[in-house]
């Protein structure tokens, strides 16, 4: 398996032959062949669009159902072997604590990097009554019986820990999943060591054999960034954008400061160079965007965190599982941008109190969201409920979604690789990494 991470993740001889940009070249070619296909040129009837942009996203579609495979069986095993495997209880403790005290402070100021540029800007406040209703009357598919809404906090909480395991992995609930994996991390530290050793070769298995699987789908992953880049195109087209650029450039600025952030991180904390780190993760980087699905990306993410940046795995096999599920600093950021975009659309003032309550529920809800495309729009309406303003506005922002759900996963995923360089960097883990080595991940 090892010799086919090295073949993928080889950046030497020409540049038509590296991943990167092969996955590149398919996102570009499926963005014109969208335009093309889509309503601005109007050369294909819809229904035909419709049917050829089906077949060309379907080698697209089987590609992340394969990943969706094997993403809790990498989630299970990368978790409890990143606690056991450290045969440190006191590592483990050091670790988990600064990874949660860590996301808790990227997530937050996420959130108010975005109540901040938002205010500034004021995206909403030129939206005429008219365009407003006409968006509205369009509605958006919105399942609101989703994540927190209806449980309180402490029937929330309880329903973290799995009662069936088996449940949780059939209904895709990672934080449960990843809760899970963390006990049994944690009971194979505390039984016999040739008690634990079955169980822990077992879980070897399991994740050598999902990385394998990785390495055989990323050789089909231009084709299938190409057929998922030509249909979200060929949907949406450059109509969904009308009146609404104000709002787009707010957030898209918002994430440029998380990526601003990201780099002073990189500098300040984990000692490394914001350019090298960049280009490293150049391939989970366009996957994220192409998928829009932090957890679809994980094996990918994983591997480069790896491989390309040299974080000890028993930093990056706890972080990055961890991460995809609550460590979403877009996620919580975008919903900060659409709550105060759809406050200053209907002329609704969000006070201090407000905004404190808006900070707490982008935060929570951030951290509750399921790393799949479109996950953020159910606590979106909850949220919006919870502060007085119409549900029925998200209707506003759902002809953009798609675009910016690639947009934030593409940061979600980036800060999750960003978090294992610095919690490897502050608890002293860092990987002894050959210079073969050293060069080979640049």
């Amino acid at each position: 398996m090892n010799a086919h991470i090295a073949e993928l993740s080889n950046n030497e001889g020409p540049l038509t032959s590296r991943l990167w940009f092969r996955v590149l070249i398919g996102l570009i070619a499926g963005v014109v062949l969208g335009m093309f296909l889509g309503p601005d040129f109007d050369l294909v009837a819809k229904e035909t669009s419709n049917t050829i942009t089906e077949w060309l996203a379907l080698p697209g579609q089987l590609f992340i159902n394969i990943i969706k495979f094997i993403v809790i069986p990498l989630i299970l095993s990368s978790v409890a072997l990143g606690i056991a495997g450290g045969d440190d209880a006191g590592a483990v403790k050091k670790i988990g604590f600064s990874v949660v005290v860590y996301f808790m402070f990227t997530t937050t100021m996420s959130v108010l990097i975005a109540i901040f540029i938002s205010n500034l800007i004021g995206p909403g406040e030129g939206l005429s009554q008219s365009f407003i209703e006409s968006k509205i009357s369009e509605g958006s598919p919105v399942d609101t019986n989703f994540g927190f809404a209806g449980s309180s906090i402490p029937e929330t909480i309880v329903n973290l820990i799995p009662t069936n395991p088996f449940a949780s992995m059939a209904n895709a609930e990672m934080l449960q999943l990843v809760i899970a994996s963390g006990i049994t991390g944690l009971a194979l530290l505390r039984v016999p060591k040739e008690e634990a050793i079955p169980l822990i070769d077992f879980l070897n298995s399991v994740q050598a054999a999902t990385l394998a699987i990785v390495t055989w789908l990323m050789r089909f992953a231009p084709i299938a960034v190409f057929g998922l880049i030509t249909r979200v195109t060929s949907e949406r087209g450059s109509t969904a954008f009308t009146g609404m650029l104000s709002y787009m450039f707010t957030f898209i600025l918002v994430l440029a400061c998380l990526l601003l952030m990201y780099a002073i991180i990189l500098m300040v904390i984990s000692k490394r160079s914001p350019i090298e780190f960049f280009k490293n993760i150049r391939e989970p980087f366009i996957l994220a965007f192409s998928t829009s699905s932090s957890s679809a990306t994980m094996p990918i993410t994983l591997k480069t965190a790896e491989e390309k940046l040299g974080v000890n795995p028993a930093v990056s096999r706890l972080v990055v599982p961890l991460g995809t599920t609550i460590n979403m600093d877009g996620t919580a950021a975008y919903q900060a941008v659409v709550v105060l975009f759809l406050s200053q659309a209907y002329g609704i003032p969000l006070d201090a109190g407000a905004l404190a309550s808006l900070l707490s529920f982008s935060i929570a809800a951030s951290i509750g969201t399921p790393g799949m495309p479109g996950a953020s729009l159910p606590i979106l309406v909850a949220i919006l409920a919870s502060l007085g303003i119409p549900g029925e506005g998200i209707a506003l922002v759902f002809a953009l979604d798609r675009i910016l759900d690639m947009c934030r996963t593409t940061v979600n995923v980036t800060g999750d690789m960003v978090t294992s360089t610095v919690v490897e960097r502050i608890t002293g883990m860092k990987k002894e990494v050959p210079d073969s080595a050293t060069e080979a991940a640049k």
